[in-house]
């Protein structure tokens, strides 16, 4: 992985979200000159601190540092405090053996999402 972020990619990721500058520093909890700093190229940011822009701001590092064009999210954080009753969904049907989890992905109408993901994965 690509370990400089492209600062147009920050720029344009938390204009998405529709959040000054501050409001970015705010939930990266670091000081708004700190932010301003990586949005103008002044200082590179840790690939752990790319990380954290990426997940707080709902992307991917492979994103901001040019490694893929999708600004998708490759994973997300599901926080017991933050939503504990999504939390306990997602652990529960992890814990589900398989026929019961393509029962639950069919029901909320995602099968064809995890199909087109497996194949670019290439898992089956």
């Amino acid at each position: 992985m690509a370990d400089r972020l492209i600062r147009e990619r920050l720029v344009a990721v938390r204009e998405s979200l529709g959040i000054n500058m501050a409001e970015a520093a705010r939930r990266l909890e670091m000081s708004a000159m700190g932010y301003l700093r990586y949005e103008r190229g002044d200082r590179d940011p840790s690939m752990q601190m790319i990380e954290v822009i990426a997940q707080r701001f709902g992307t991917s590092a492979e994103y901001l540092t040019g490694m893929t064009d999708d600004p998708s999210p490759s994973s997300i954080v599901i926080s017991r405090d933050s939503d504990p009753e999504l939390y306990d969904l997602v652990m529960s049907i992890k814990g589900c053996d398989g026929r019961k989890r393509n029962a639950v992905i069919e029901l909320l109408g995602l099968k064809d999402r995890t199909r087109s993901r497996q194949g670019e994965t290439g898992r089956s």
